[in-house]
């Protein structure tokens, strides 16, 4: 009877890692490395470039920071930074649709959500892409991403 229990405990706990093992894969594969530097790194979540339109892209990102954030809105140390953007290929401009900052145990410290009521061009799409700059990082890997 010991060795049937033992048996079956076998078997499960082997599906239970191979299923943690898989779903730890999938992520990592999602996403795409766009900066690193001693400060942060910033990934693009390859899952979520989706072109809408002709020349609008959305994509979430996510900024892992060495140096904690404190900004004046959220109480504790930023750890993580997911932002959700709605970036413009063309005029070479960006806005913000979402921003959620993590606590250190990825625990979610605050959220905000921008509602893009506006079809202006100028009102939909608030910071230009500077060259160079790490939106520029950004909109280059989510249009290789586009492009493969």
């Amino acid at each position: 009877m010991k060795t049937v229990f033992r048996f079956k405990l076998s078997i499960l706990l082997f599906f239970i890692i191979t299923t943690l093992s898989v779903s730890a894969q999938s992520k990592n594969n999602d996403l795409i490395e766009v900066k690193s530097d001693s400060a942060d790194k910033i990934f693009v979540l390859k899952s979520s470039v989706k072109l809408l339109g002709k020349d609008e892209i959305h994509a979430w990102t996510l900024q892992l920071h060495n140096i904690p954030l404190t900004i004046e809105s959220v109480d504790e140390k930023i750890y993580k930074t997911k932002t959700n953007y709605l970036l413009n290929k063309d005029i070479k401009k960006y806005g913000l649709l979402e921003v959620i900052y993590y606590d250190e145990d990825d625990n979610v410290l605050k959220s905000f959500t921008y509602k893009k009521i506006s079809e202006i061009t100028n009102y939909k799409y608030n910071f230009p892409i500077i060259p160079g700059s790490d939106m520029q990082a950004v909109l280059d890997t989510c249009l290789n991403l586009l492009e493969n």
